[in-house]
């Protein structure tokens, strides 16, 4: 097989993919109260392909007599699956949501205004993905002829928690007068309010540590602790991650602390810190490169100092971002590069 052919199936299979993927991907909804009436378009709903037939936007009365309404149930336009020759019988139209993260919600519901108009009326029904679409439940479905009037239907989403789709499925009936529309699709509950993780981080004297930054991974928030080693980070209600503390030149412990499920505010989430000096190494060596024993080097401007071993080496461990100037010192010798102007500004 060509090259070019392999080409053209990968691509329609990825195509595929993502038809049959919908809006799994997309970025979820957290802001509730949620509406979409179709006025601009179809926002951020789209049809599936794959299936039999389209949802459509319209105005107006739908092109058929005795089927479908005759003017959308608030502002002017709302979506309908066209019954006429060749999508009846039985053709299925599939539309699909945004992904939404109804995990701050409770009491969540779905509601949405429905015209099922005609002698030959099919069915409607809600389905709701909490997998990415792997798998579908129906929570709401009706069939037959409701009358021609604009009728809301209220679905209890509140088993539900973390992000999930939703989509409505029309099938057409058996025959042209059964044109279905919908309008004024809605999400509402009550927002549960995010939670906070307080705490303080402090030396194992009690001395409190200013500017640690605190981060929540998974969508969690940061803070810096202030004068008194204060901290307070905002995470969304049943929240699950890691908090990690962070200044350069300091370790903590613990680490960082894990959560699972967060409903309330925590305090008490402190950590010690303890102070991670840098280290200033080297040998001191004569003409021949053998080690010096018995050097003193001395930082100034903090009282470090370490003297060299037999092999000539030695460490001054200094406090992080230290400035300052380093000299050797030994009775009765010359030592070449008597001093060394260092700026220590991250750990070696």
């Amino acid at each position: 097989m060509s090259s070019r052919a392999n080409l053209k199936i990968w691509v329609v299979i990825s195509l595929f993919l993502l038809t049959i993927a919908g809006n799994a991907f997309s970025e979820p909804i957290t802001s509730y109260p949620y509406a979409e009436g179709f006025e601009s378009g179809f926002g951020e709903w789209i049809n599936i392909t794959g299936d039999d037939t389209d949802w459509t936007q319209r105005s107006g009365s739908t092109t058929s007599s005795a089927t479908g309404p005759t003017s959308a149930y608030e502002g002017i336009y709302y979506l309908y699956i066209e019954s006429s020759s060749p999508h009846y019988p039985n053709k299925i139209a599939i539309l699909e949501g945004p992904a939404f993260d109804v995990t701050s919600l409770t009491n969540a519901e779905l509601s949405f205004w429905y015209h099922m108009y005609g002698s030959t009326m099919g069915t409607l029904s809600v389905e709701i993905s909490d997998d990415d679409g792997a798998n579908w439940a129906t929570e709401w479905a009706l069939s037959g002829n409701q009358s021609n009037v604009w009728y809301e239907a209220v679905v209890d989403i509140s088993s539900y928690t973390g992000i999930i789709l939703v989509r409505f499925v029309g099938q057409t009936g058996s025959s042209y007068t059964s044109d279905m529309a919908i309008d004024e699709v809605e999400i509402i509950g009550t927002t549960t309010p995010p939670v906070i993780i307080s705490g303080y981080v402090e030396t194992s004297n009690n001395e409190a540590i200013e500017s640690v930054t605190l981060t929540a991974d998974n969508g969690g928030g940061s803070d810096v602790t202030d004068i008194d080693g204060y901290y307070e980070v905002t995470v969304p209600y049943a929240w699950s991650g890691t908090v990690t503390p962070s200044k350069g030149g300091w370790s903590f412990n613990p680490s960082n602390q894990a959560y699972s499920n967060v409903t309330t505010d925590l305090t008490d989430e402190d950590y010690i810190a303890a102070e991670v000096p840098v280290l200033i190494s080297g040998y001191v060596q004569d003409d021949s490169y053998n080690g010096i024993e018995g050097v003193l080097l001395l930082a100034d401007n903090n009282d470090i100092s370490d003297t060299t071993d037999s092999n000539g080496y030695y460490e001054l461990a200094a406090p992080y971002n230290w400035s300052g100037t380093v000299t050797p010192i030994k009775s009765c010798m010359l030592l070449i590069r008597l001093k060394a102007s260092i700026q220590v500004l991250s750990q070696i």
